[in-house]
């Protein structure tokens, strides 16, 4: 896939931000595996995704709580390898527009080596556990006031760990590059970081083309940063906040380059024309 840079690594490591901040900077597309998520789920096969259909028919508590670090590792890799078709169908779909930076966790060195077009359009950021978990308790968690909130929350921190390690042996099977993240960079210096890495691939493109491609790309992503928050907070029921925090969207603008965003309601989106943040 000539047209897809790879930025794989750890939970909290940046990726989504830096991702972003590409994607921004150069006017290319933003693919985020996480957004596709929920769509996935719909379309799983118990037959050809026998673990997906096992793990999604698990509860909150017995997916994320019972189950050991080690267990957690192993049904986070074996999720993401019966999804990795499907990120590749929605890939696919993307061919004939500008370079597409394909970002998120479930993005295993080991999937993505037959399918890049080299290890330069390739990357892993490797964070440590401190820093995931600095990251990780900024975020909204609905189950933050559950009374086994602190074990789930040792339980994810003790499997991003092996997560983490197994990325790298096998980034490092494959030859392929990785980053280590502990935030002695600031996220401007990270991204300054990743462009100098796929300086060659960037150059080469393509981008948007004009203004009015940059503003259909960011459309895009942001209907599909909607869709996935919207399906996340069905799948909340009755533990869905009545007023979720608001939701980050790109500035859909055609300004090349514009790197501005605008934080809303999620429910507010569906009623704008466009978001315009200047």
């Amino acid at each position: 896939m000539r047209n897809v840079v790879w930025i794989g690594g750890g939970c909290g490591a940046g990726k989504s931000t830096l991702a972003r901040m590409l994607a921004f900077r150069f006017d290319l597309r933003l693919y985020r595996v996480d957004s596709f998520a929920y769509p996935h789920q719909r379309r799983i096969d118990p037959v050809r995704h026998p673990q997906m259909a096992r793990l999604a028919a698990l509860s909150h508590t017995e997916r994320f709580v019972d189950p050991s670090p080690a267990q957690l590792a192993a049904d986070f890799t074996a999720y993401a390898h019966e999804a990795f078709a499907m990120v590749l169908d929605d890939l696919a779909a993307l061919a004939d527009g500008p370079l597409v930076i394909a970002e998120g966790p479930s993005l295993l060195p080991e999937l993505v080596a037959p399918v890049a077009a080299s290890a330069g359009h390739t990357i892993w950021l490797l964070p440590t556990s401190e820093f995931t978990d600095r990251n990780l308790s900024r975020r909204f968690d609905p189950h933050k006031d559950d009374p086994d909130a602190k074990r789930r929350h040792d339980n994810r921190i003790g499997r991003d760990r092996l997560l983490t390690e197994a990325m790298r042996a096998s980034a490092s099977k494959h030859g392929l590059p990785v980053l280590d993240v502990d935030g002695s960079l600031s996220l401007e210096q990270t991204a300054d970081r990743l462009s100098e890495h796929f300086a060659d691939v960037l150059a080469a493109g393509p981008r948007a083309r004009d203004g009015a491609e940059r503003s259909r790309l960011r459309r895009a992503e942001n209907t599909e940063t909607h869709t996935a928050v919207t399906m996340f907070l069905e799948s909340l029921g009755d533990a869905a906040p009545e007023d979720p925090p608001p939701v980050t969207f790109a500035c859909e603008c055609e300004t090349l380059g514009c790197q501005a965003e605008v934080a809303l309601p999620p429910s507010r989106y569906p009623s704008l024309d466009d978001v315009i943040a200047h």
